[in-house]
């Protein structure tokens, strides 16, 4: 009587392999993040100091205040 293994365990092996692609998977995920990050902060836009190279360098900051003045 020969027996196959994956007939044995049936609908459970499945469920088994379907966690193990869901594991390597979300690692997968994570380490892409990791790597997403640090490349991020080496080599990502800098946008505050282009826009701080960019604002006008007149002595005017902004609207003037609202509301009467003392």
């Amino acid at each position: 009587m020969k027996r196959r293994v994956s007939s044995s365990y049936g609908a459970a092996g499945s469920f088994a392999v379907l966690l193990l692609w869901v594991y390597y998977s979300s690692q997968l995920l994570f380490l892409g993040a990791e790597f997403t990050q640090v490349y991020s902060r080496q080599h990502g836009s800098r946008r505050a100091e282009r826009q701080a190279a960019q604002a006008p360098q007149s002595g005017n900051q902004g609207p003037p205040p609202v509301g009467p003045s003392t």
